[in-house]
């Protein structure tokens, strides 16, 4: 806007730059009728109330949110409680890691980024621009706050009792000009260690992890009308939520991606050659706990000419699962499959760019919500209820609730012998990461991986990603010859690589 009006120069650049003008030119007039609807309503109450009454209004309603939301956070123990976890980001040379200290201190929060990733070629980087507060950073604090209490005001006073250190150069802070186009799923995984944060300050409040993936499979045909390639939503597909500690966890719909809504299966049939061979929830996917979590979605869908261009950018969990909490299992990670009842079955994994033939199929398995609690506490009836649901079948009810079912029915006898077979996990072991966590921790302590990161802030940005590829090969030549480095080792390690340098 210039003076009130459109213009037209800025309006033209945009649009030339876009895929969809159509349809992003009509997303922007859509923003651009919500300010004005929203100025127009200021007005309206600064003519009715008065200028100072409507100001002082917004000054009490900030400063209602900041007081309880410091009230809120008073009642979290004070502790440092540290969480971290990765991107599988496909085409990196290793998964991108978020690690997260949060401090609390009397009625105030500090997120500490500090042992977080570099910042990446692809375009998974957070541009916050050290902005304390930035929204993608503080949702889920917020949105804990809301939950707790719903009738808080929503607004930028939550976030007043909350300091960020974001290191520039770090994916949660990257330097101008780096790609960020798949920011989301950083975001998503920062909600997920700040959920964490809490799981330990709050355990008996804070639900599993979130099926931790969010992406939007968009498809793209020639459209034989205009000529041009047609390009659509198919769905926005989101997992399980987590398991609560009185509830299920959610079934297909996460708490971090909860405001996406569906794309009704006629609609885009109507719009694109394709048929939707299914959608709904997946069978034997909902991870085990006393409360399981939510059930991921299956999304199948047929191609009905050659042609057909598809992409899911931002599809994650596929090797890391979503964490199971206090005894309850993690999420079963994310599957995409072309064609799987064909004898040529291939993975396609974290889809960038895939063109279909005629009649192929592609079938998605989001990932599942963590468990929450002793699978082995659920109660029978809740188990049987769940497999006359579709969600579980009578093997799994034996081997991950220790639950005879036979014809339908609870075998109590049975039942009570698997159960006192069953040897619970430890209680100090609060979360459940699943083994590939497990193994990749192994090669790589979490101590020795802040190290690198810690050395390696102290480099000149233009050096890190090669220092980065050279530690990376000498730490992968020790493994293999059975040495783990040391984090005392990194300064060294690295001194003598940039003296080696060209």
């Amino acid at each position: 806007m210039r003076k009130g009006e459109l213009n037209q120069d800025v309006i033209d650049l945009i649009l030339l730059n876009c895929r969809i003008p159509d349809q992003n030119w009509g997303d922007i007039k859509a923003q651009l009728a919500s300010i004005a609807t929203a100025e127009r309503r200021v007005k309206e109450l600064a003519a009715r109330y008065g200028r100072e009454v409507v100001t002082r209004g917004i000054t009490d309603l900030l400063d209602s949110a900041e007081e309880r939301a410091r009230k809120f956070i008073d009642s979290i123990p004070d502790g440092v409680y540290r969480a971290s976890d990765y991107m599988e980001a496909e085409g990196q040379p290793r998964p991108i890691r978020i690690d997260l200290a949060m401090t609390v201190k009397g009625d105030a929060i500090e997120m500490d980024f500090t042992g977080a990733d570099l910042q990446v070629a692809a375009a998974f980087n957070l541009p916050t621009w050290g902005q304390p507060g930035h929204y993608m950073l503080s949702l889920a604090l917020l949105n804990y706050f809301r939950t707790i209490d719903p009738d808080i005001p929503y607004n930028s006073g939550l976030i007043r009792p909350v300091r960020m250190i974001l290191p520039k150069g770090s994916i949660v802070n990257p330097d101008p000009g780096l790609a960020y186009g798949v920011r989301a799923a950083t975001f998503i995984r920062v909600m997920d260690c700040i959920m964490a944060c809490l799981a330990q300050a709050l355990p008996d409040a804070t639900p599993a992890a979130s099926s931790g993936a969010i992406a939007i499979v968009l498809l793209s045909c020639f459209d034989h009308e205009t000529g041009e390639r047609r390009i659509t939503v198919a769905q926005p597909l989101s997992g399980g939520s987590g398991a609560r500690p009185r509830q299920d966890g959610i079934d297909g719909t996460s708490f971090t991606g909860g405001w996406l809504r569906n794309v009704p299966n006629e609609v885009l049939e109507a719009e694109m050659p394709i048929i939707v061979e299914d959608y709904g929830y997946a069978d034997n996917r909902a991870a085990p706990g006393r409360t399981r979590g939510g059930a991921p979605v299956r999304f199948r869908l047929r191609s009905l000419e050659d042609g057909m261009i598809m992409t899911a950018r931002g599809l994650e969990r596929f090797r890391f699962q979503p964490w199971g909490f206090r005894g309850g299992h993690p999420g079963p990670c994310a599957m995409v499959t072309l064609n799987p009842d064909a004898a040529d079955a291939r993975s396609l994994g974290q889809i960038d760019l895939v063109e279909l033939k005629a009649n192929d199929v592609v079938e998605f398995f989001t990932p599942s919500g963590g468990g929450y609690g002793d699978a082995f506490e659920r109660p029978p009836k809740a188990v049987l209820a769940d497999m006359r649901a579709g969600f579980i079948d009578a093997e799994a009810a034996r081997r991950d609730y220790g639950v005879a079912i036979v014809d339908g029915r609870l075998d109590d006898g049975a039942t009570r012998e698997l159960r006192q077979e069953h040897r619970p996990r430890a209680a100090d072991d609060l979360f459940s990461r699943g083994p590939a966590r497990a193994a990749y921790e192994a090669a790589r302590p979490e101590e020795l991986q802040r190290a690198i990161i810690a050395a390696l802030m102290k480099r000149p940005s233009r050096k890190r990603d090669r220092l980065r590829l050279a530690l990376d090969q000498h730490i992968e030549s020790d493994r293999r010859g059975g040495q783990i480095v040391a984090p005392a080792d990194i300064e060294r390690l690295l001194e003598r690589l940039e003296g080696a340098a060209p």
